[in-house]
């Protein structure tokens, strides 16, 4: 049984983290991070394309063949409200590792197929359970469009959506910096 939501997308960012301790509980600030994809801070820091972190069968505390320095996705979702509108402050959906695959399918879908931007279209959140082949069972994300938005919509997002911009990206840099899965210093939803 899937569970849902539905939303708009208003900003899509790839980040990397890195903790050389195995997970102990949220809040614990990565010893390296990335909010380029390209250039880690921290320790060890530097260039992520020759990062040994970063290559597959890195990861210490896994049997499997995962990277010590962890990729994710971070979606700012605008959800329904009420009023049959969106509410104005977006969440944050951490797409993990392990749905990295089907985010990138549905972002290139949208641009090649549907030929919506992100933020023109309602999409579909759903999770499923999955298993490895190691026996441990694992969420993963699946997207799916379902209603692309009229133009003048879809405008109004893209302007709500560059007003924003600048405390997005701060707010995900935050996240990385502080390993907190939460939004510092907006409003409650």
């Amino acid at each position: 049984h899937a569970e849902t939501f539905h939303g708009i997308i208003i900003h899509s960012r790839m980040a990397r983290a890195f903790w050389r301790e195995p997970f102990s509980g949220g809040g614990t600030p990565p010893d390296c991070y990335s909010n380029d994809m390209m250039t880690g801070v921290g320790d060890p820091g530097g260039d992520c394309e020759s990062c040994p972190m970063n290559e597959f069968g890195s990861d210490p505390n896994k049997e499997t063949q995962a990277k010590a320095c962890s990729e994710s996705r971070l979606l700012f979702v605008l959800l329904p409200d009420d009023n049959s509108g969106v509410r104005l402050m977006p969440i944050v959906l951490k797409v993990p590792p392990a749905s990295l695959r089907n985010s990138k399918k549905f972002l290139l879908n949208l641009a090649t197929n549907v030929k919506a931007k992100m933020w023109g279209v309602v999409t579909e959140f759903s999770l499923s359970k999955e298993r490895n082949a190691k026996g441990m069972d694992y969420a993963e994300i699946h997207f799916k469009p379902l209603k692309v938005l009229a133009p003048e919509v879809m405008e109004g997002f893209q302007k709500h959506r560059k007003s924003l911009m600048p405390m997005l990206d701060r707010a995900a840099e935050a996240m990385l910096r502080e390993g907190d899965d939460t939004v510092p210093d907006t409003e409650p939803i």
